[in-house]
């Protein structure tokens, strides 16, 4: 069942991470991603039909579980591979137990050290988000004012980092100005009548239909369509 409906990223959990998957949406959704949150129930048998909604209608896809690996994770993973949901640039990142022994402690602590709580999972989306080359902007607006949450918010991707209580033409004045950042950005996607290659996704498509090019041979095409009409010396493409 899909407990909120957002546009940018789905959180896919099963067990008890539903309320830490609840927290971690209400602070992407302050950070300006727009995120669905689904309560799975089941790993088998899959909702496949709800999955594949969803991982195809979202930028980012996260599970999150009490579980080694093989869980639900390794299903959705092979959902989205056998069905070619992961060719168009969709990110998916798995959460789950590690794979070590833990000592015995308080639940919440286990939780923490096994990197399963809100602040974990606001942490993978953020990086997968920035891995992947993403343009859209992040600005943190958070009552944390300490230089170590900062550093932190900004390393994982944030763009800007703005603390509780501010002015309302401060904020507004930072995000004139992350837009005219990502207006400055190059357009990740190259095209020449056809062919088209999106760059984030690595993916060259011609007439609609994707090809599959050796490494070299997308290097030196990304080279020529990035100089479309120019003169391209022959020592470049060595």
């Amino acid at each position: 069942r899909v407990v909120r409906e957002g546009k940018t990223v789905a959180l896919l959990s099963l067990g008890t991470r539903l309320a830490e998957a609840e927290k971690a949406a209400d602070e992407l959704e302050a950070r300006g991603l727009s995120t669905t949150v689904a309560d799975l129930r089941f790993a088998k048998p899959l909702d496949s039909e709800l999955i594949r909604k969803l991982l195809a209608s979202h930028e980012v896809a996260v599970t999150v579980e009490e579980a080694a690996v093989g869980g639900l994770g390794a299903h959705v993973l092979t959902l989205a591979s056998d069905e070619g949901l992961t060719d168009a640039g969709l990110k998916i990142r798995t959460m789950r137990l590690p794979d070590r022994f833990q000592d015995h402690d308080k639940p919440e602590k286990q939780y923490d050290e096994a990197g399963l709580n809100a602040p974990h999972i606001v942490e993978t989306v953020l990086k997968a988000l920035r891995q992947a080359g993403s343009s859209t902007p992040v600005m943190i607006l958070t009552a944390r004012d300490a230089i170590p949450d900062r550093v932190a918010g900004l390393d994982v991707g944030a763009d800007d980092y703005l603390t509780k209580p501010f002015a309302l033409e401060e904020f507004e004045a930072r995000v004139r100005s992350l837009v005219r950042r990502g207006q400055n950005q190059p357009s990740p996607i190259l095209s020449c009548g056809a062919l088209s290659i999106d760059r984030n996704s690595n993916t060259v498509t011609l007439a609609g239909r994707t090809l599959f090019l050796r490494p070299r041979e997308y290097s030196v095409l990304v080279l020529l369509l990035s100089r479309a009409g120019q003169v391209v010396q022959k020592e470049r493409l060595a």
